[in-house]
């Protein structure tokens, strides 16, 4: 099975799971979402701030996006302008959304488009490295290059429910890495001195007791190693902030 396969394989089974929720519990897990992240999401007012608009059984951001905007942000979500990029226009309170295909509710084109300071980006697995497989498109990818090359970092926050969390996510050397995760149930923070990528065919181990490490044994020397903080359902504190 070549890598794209174990990718796609990984990508339906993780979906499938996440559209076996119930829909009372995405809404649940939704709400923790918007309540943890309110209070240990910090950001300066007129950061810059990528979100998305709900589809299929992906968690709705709509409660949290409110709370951001309450706070300061200044929000924009994603706009497919043709098979290979999005931009992201700026989300004024009570703008008109107009279809933008994949059945997405996006601002017209009379929105600011803007470049995000931190990005929630929607995906369909990730693991505890911080790696994520999103929804075979490359769509956020090519938008985080982009920015990388205008010399921008930005954040990079997964968001997912916890059934869409993985062992290992294999990564291949384009793959852009988050800095950490937000889910119903955990958040994960990722090191800011994230590690080279593991070669194909390295062990991975997950040491739940010293000190919540996930590391590559066989390769030590190469700094593969990348400490993670499963910490309680009240707090995240992803790079940075």
């Amino acid at each position: 099975m070549t890598l794209k396969d174990e990718k796609g394989r990984i990508r339906k089974e993780r979906l499938a799971a996440r559209d076996a929720l119930a829909v009372d519990l995405r809404i649940e897990k939704s709400l923790e979402m918007a309540a943890h992240a309110e209070i240990e999401l910090r950001f300066v007012p007129g950061t810059i701030l990528s979100a998305f608009l709900p589809i299929r059984s992906e968690p709705d951001l709509r409660p949290l996006m409110a709370l951001l905007r309450e706070r300061g942000a200044r929000l924009c979500v994603p706009v497919i302008l043709d098979k290979e990029t999005i931009v992201f226009r700026e989300l004024l309170a009570g703008a008109e959304l107009v279809g933008n295909g994949f059945g997405t509710l996006a601002p017209g084109t009379d929105a600011a488009e803007l470049d995000p300071d931190i990005m929630l980006v929607p995906l369909s697995a990730f693991d505890r490295l911080g790696n994520r497989i999103g929804y075979g498109g490359g769509y956020y990818d090519r938008a985080i290059d982009r920015l990388h090359k205008k010399d921008m970092d930005p954040q990079l926050i997964g968001i997912a429910f916890d059934c869409q969390e993985v062992a290992f996510v294999p990564a291949e050397p384009h793959d852009i890495g988050l800095n950490a995760v937000l889910t119903g149930e955990i958040e994960l923070t990722i090191a800011e001195d994230s590690p080279a990528r593991l070669s194909e065919g390295d062990s991975i181990i997950f040491n739940a007791d010293s000190p919540h490490t996930l590391h590559n044994p066989g390769n030590a020397d190469a700094k593969a190693f990348l400490v993670v903080a499963p910490v309680d359902r009240t707090r995240i504190h992803p790079r940075g902030f």
